[in-house]
């Protein structure tokens, strides 16, 4: 073999054309890729000056970046032929595209394979793998689209991860939290790409939490394709309707997503009413010591002598997933109703959320009613919270809510006092009234009946959705916050402002509610505060009239006190 002769002309043009794509992503693309566009056959890939910049610039830069676009603006075309560069010119370079589903899935490898039947063979290493679902070389390089789900993609540690759609790919915070030490292994490549789908999810916290998370964010909007007027817009919104064309073509978090309460009455709320507790209290469980770490009594405004409270709780296990939560309401003075005015809202003044065990939940629950001039204590009398019942019954708490024991109407929060042997403590969620719960929280909520302060119950809101029908939580967030006050909004509605709207005979409502049913024929298992001390959060309790000594506990260390 003769190493002095000289190269040809067509030799010295490939090693040049093969150092130059090897250079330049941008060259390769554009010299010798091809993607599908309006036309019969495949076109030059021609990249638009946000596809350089936003994408492929920002790629060559970055470890972790995370892109929210428009529909149809070519990032996935632009991530594939990334890949497939990668691919060409490293070897071992493994690519995992994880997508929405099978057919999105199937579409990213089409458009590699699409790139490499249009590639000259002196740039292409020798393909040895091409089925619907993965690409190949003799180098090693190889590229594999997997719908989520699939569990076949846990062991290959990727150098370059796609979520293609990623906000609309079920548990993609598990997926991600999964595939990091296989990119930490191999010093590999994130990249996720999506339109919006609501707040909440993993794919919006990420976004908006960027840099600070390591992540880069872009924003690709509609009118940074050359071809997208004003008029293409104004057809399209005719074609589609504002809140979809938000969604799809203007990056619009708040228009996107299938949220129970619409995202702006949450945003409503977020900028009006939310505001940090003015106290925040760690309720210590000693049996989950390691859980106590937050500080999960929050409170805006401690009790006014005249006034009136709720409590709703939802009960949890203790061990679990979920945490038990509670709120206390503050309840409008005067809930008439003019023709012309709506009343004052409820008021969320105190709220609850952890975990802990159930006894020990009654006994905060008994505490926090009576520190709040004995309210009405609301719990869901499910298989675990009967448990939290059975203690606040054995505590005598004088005002825990009863409900019809066939389950068959609608039991108002004054004859709820009333004890009766038709009626069993708690309240029933059954089928029928759970989507009246639902409902009312919602139209509540919308028309500005309640007044939310906490951002816990406000971020619950965000991503609360509709699943199948059914309104629930989004995979990886909770709901007891969000359950609790629904069940609050359902009795407060059917107890006050549709009876005060259609029959505006609510005083004996307002009796028992308000503590003035002293002449009342409503038999209530209501008695008098114990409350003693100027110390908001030191409740002494002992019957004085019967000679007994008055004692007192500590709220922050309430349930250590048997």
């Amino acid at each position: 073999m003769n190493l002095n002769r000289r190269l040809s002309k067509e030799e010295l043009f490939v090693v040049s054309e093969l150092t130059r794509c090897r250079n330049s992503v941008h060259y390769f693309l554009e010299r010798y890729c091809k993607v599908i566009t309006d036309k019969p056959v495949p076109q030059p890939f021609i990249l638009y000056p946000f596809q350089k910049t936003k994408c492929l610039n920002s790629w060559l830069k970055n470890e972790r970046q995370i892109i929210v676009k428009g529909r149809q603006t070519g990032v996935s075309t632009v991530a594939a032929g990334y890949a497939l560069w990668k691919m060409i010119f490293e070897e071992y370079f493994l690519t995992l595209t994880i997508a929405y589903d099978q057919d999105s899935a199937a579409n990213i490898i089409a458009k590699m394979q699409l790139m490499i039947d249009n590639i000259p063979k002196f740039i292409l290493p020798k393909q040895t793998i091409q089925n619907k679902l993965s690409v190949g070389f003799e180098n090693g390089s190889e590229a594999r689209a997997l719908a989520h789900g699939t569990k076949k993609g846990r062991s290959f540690a990727p150098k370059l991860l796609i979520f293609d759609e990623g906000a609309f790919i079920e548990g993609l915070e598990k997926l991600y939290i999964a595939s990091s030490p296989g990119l930490s292994k191999t010093k590999g490549q994130l990249i996720v790409i999506s339109t919006p789908n609501g707040y909440g999810n993993w794919y919006a916290n990420t976004y908006f939490g960027a840099p600070e998370n390591g992540f880069v964010s872009e924003k690709i909007m509609w009118y940074e394709m050359p071809e997208r007027d004003e008029a293409w817009a104004t057809k399209e919104r005719m074609r589609l309707g504002d809140r979809a064309f938000a969604q799809e073509y203007e990056c619009s978090f708040l228009q996107s997503g299938n949220t129970v309460i619409e995202m702006k009455d949450i945003l409503k709320q977020e900028d009006d009413n939310v505001r940090p507790p003015e106290q925040k209290l760690n309720i210590t469980d000693k049996n989950f010591i390691e859980l106590n770490h937050e500080e999960e009594m929050w409170v805006w405004e401690d009790p006014l002598p005249e006034a009136a409270y709720i409590i709703a709780a939802d009960v949890a296990r203790g061990d679990g997933l979920d945490n038990s939560a509670f709120s206390v309401w503050k309840i409008p003075s005067d809930l008439s109703f003019d023709v012309e005015s709506e009343a004052a809202p409820a008021i969320q003044v105190a709220e609850f959320y952890a975990k802990i065990k159930t006894n020990d939940y009654g006994n905060l629950l008994n505490i926090m009613g009576e520190r709040y001039n004995n309210a009405i204590v609301i719990v869901e009398n499910n298989a675990i919270g009967i448990a939290t019942l059975n203690t606040l019954t054995e505590l005598e708490y004088p005002r825990l809510y009863h409900t019809d024991k066939a389950a068959k109407r609608v039991v108002t929060l004054d004859e709820g006092l009333n004890v009766a042997e038709d009626k069993i403590p708690g309240f029933t969620m059954s089928m029928r009234t759970r989507a009246a719960v639902i409902d009312s929280l919602e139209t509540l909520w919308r028309i500005g009946a309640i007044t939310i302060r906490s951002k816990r119950l406000i971020n619950e809101a965000k991503t609360w959705i509709w699943k199948n029908g059914r309104a629930d939580h989004s995979e990886g967030n909770h709901d007891d916050l969000i359950m609790s006050s629904a069940i609050f909004a359902y009795l407060y509605n059917t107890s006050f402002r549709l009876r005060a709207k259609f029959d505006r005979k609510i005083e004996a409502t307002l009796d028992v509610i308000h503590n003035r049913n002293k002449n009342s024929n409503i038999k209530t298992q209501f008695k008098k505060s114990t409350v003693r001390n100027s110390n908001p959060w030191i409740l002494q309790y002992g019957d004085q009239n019967k000679g007994s000594e008055a004692d007192s506990w500590d709220l922050k260390e309430l349930i250590n006190n048997k």
